[in-house]
């Protein structure tokens, strides 16, 4: 039912951005809000829009948990209709990590009509409903760039979680280069980020000033590792589908358009393997390991084996004939919860298995055909706390073993892995609390 009401919004917010109505896409954006489900105290005098991420509003709700009443009211905000508006004015123009002022009087013209909309917008809707603050999960997310600007100009704070924290140091040379060169500063107020490395590289890159910067942890990875308490009797095996690109390359091959194609040349690559080849090889990779998980779970009936796509483009999509009634394909929500019953996590270059570790879950890493020492730059470190899987055979072999014989162990979260993620002591929820109200002050 969400899903029907929010295309007939999009579709509404659409024709009135054609026929200039910024009243009407008030009345959209107003319409969509939708009051975050947590404990509130009687009297909330502050409210913040969220800009809807799955992650971000988990984090949000881990930290008021347990009891802890908020003094500020959230409000849900879907971003497509915030998209649909950016669309109409810079589509094709910019994107997230090309937005620096290259002196163009069409971009620069089309930006302003951008703001100026949105400010409109924006007036109407706080005399709706009183809004004191935008939270975004995203510094550099294209259809927020001017909505950062608008907010300031109003004197809305626009706060920022940033969601992205963990990268391989390739993507790492990349993503400086781009902070530095084409992203542009961030226009808003506050940013709280995830972890120091990333802190540290948005101050480095003069994307933000100190003082308006601070690590506060993962709220959610907090309530991850509780899952450690309970290590018996879990009967699922989650696996992370393979993604195209799979963090070999970032956003920065991605040129919006011809403008900014000088610029786009000069970023940092990698010439170890072509985006063809490695296409070639998680494609092939993908299939193998639906192939393996059925016969999985075809033998394990007793066992829920998972498939979790990533929310949005870049999944690889394998058929399947046949499908046994244990095995399941999930295509939206937050991978994280399905680690509380799992026994084994598998995937490849990315996040989502740190979470995996931190759940004291077996952990295999997808290494087909992946020579782990040539590509060590473009490869995440788990710290030696999974397990690299180099062929089909073993693969089968690892998982008919683990699923029927291994017993888990609760784990030891090493140093390394803890500036990564954390402490995982609940401080990271608290923490999240404490940037939210002084931010508003």
């Amino acid at each position: 039912m969400h899903r029907v009401y929010l295309k007939i919004s999009s579709y509404i917010n659409k024709i009135a951005i054609n026929l200039n109505l910024p009243f009407l896409n008030a009345v959209i954006f107003f319409l969509n809000l939708k009051k975050l489900n947590i404990n509130y105290k009687k009297n909330c005098k502050k409210t913040i829009i969220i800009l809807y991420r799955h992650d971000g509003v988990s984090d949000i709700k881990e930290a008021y948990k347990n009891n802890k009443e908020s003094s500020i009211k959230f409000l849900i905000f879907p971003r497509l209709l915030l998209k649909d508006i950016f669309n109409y004015f810079l589509k094709g123009l910019v994107n997230d990590y090309y937005y620096v002022d290259i002196k163009d009087k069409e971009i620069n013209k089309k930006k302003q009509e951008y703001f100026d909309y949105l400010k409109k917008i924006l007036v109407i809707l706080n005399k709706f409903t009183k809004f004191h603050a935008i939270l975004s999960f995203n510094v550099f997310y294209y259809a927020e760039r001017e909505l950062q600007r608008v907010s300031k100009n109003l004197n809305i704070k626009f706060l920022v979680l940033l969601k992205e924290g963990i990268s391989t140091n390739q993507v790492k040379k990349q993503l400086f280069w781009q902070l530095k060169n084409t992203a542009d500063k961030f226009f808003g107020d506050k940013i709280a980020t995830y972890n120091i490395f990333r802190k540290n590289m948005l101050i480095e890159a003069n994307t933000v000033k100190k003082k308006d910067i601070q690590a506060i942890g993962i709220p959610r990875y907090d309530k991850i590792f509780k899952y450690s308490k309970n290590i018996k009797n879990r009967n699922s095996v989650v696996y992370f589908s393979l993604r195209k690109e799979a963090g070999f390359f970032n956003s920065g091959k991605d040129i919006p358009n011809n403008k900014y194609k000088s610029l786009g040349k000069k970023i940092p690559k990698t010439n170890l393997i072509s985006e063809k080849k490695l296409q070639n090889i998680l494609k092939k990779n993908e299939k193998k390991m639906i192939s393996i998980l059925l016969n999985l779970a075809r033998k394990n009936p007793n066992i829920d084996v998972i498939v979790k796509y990533k929310t949005g483009e870049g999944n690889y999509f394998i058929n399947v004939d046949k499908k046994p009634s244990n095995m399941y394909f999930i295509t939206e929500g937050s991978g994280y919860k399905l680690l509380e019953n799992c026994k084994v996590a598998i995937g490849f270059n990315t996040s989502a298995l740190y979470e995996a570790i931190i759940a004291s879950c077996k952990v295999l890493v997808v290494s087909f055909d992946i020579d782990k020492k040539k590509y060590k730059d473009s490869l995440l470190n788990y710290f030696g706390m999974a397990e690299h899987v180099f062929d089909k055979s073993k693969m089968t072999e690892k998982l008919n073993y683990y699923v029927n014989n291994h017993k888990l162990k609760k784990v030891k979260i090493n140093n390394k892995l803890k500036l990564l993620v954390g402490k995982l002591d609940g401080s990271a929820q608290k923490k999240l609390r404490q940037f939210l109200n002084k931010s508003l002050n």
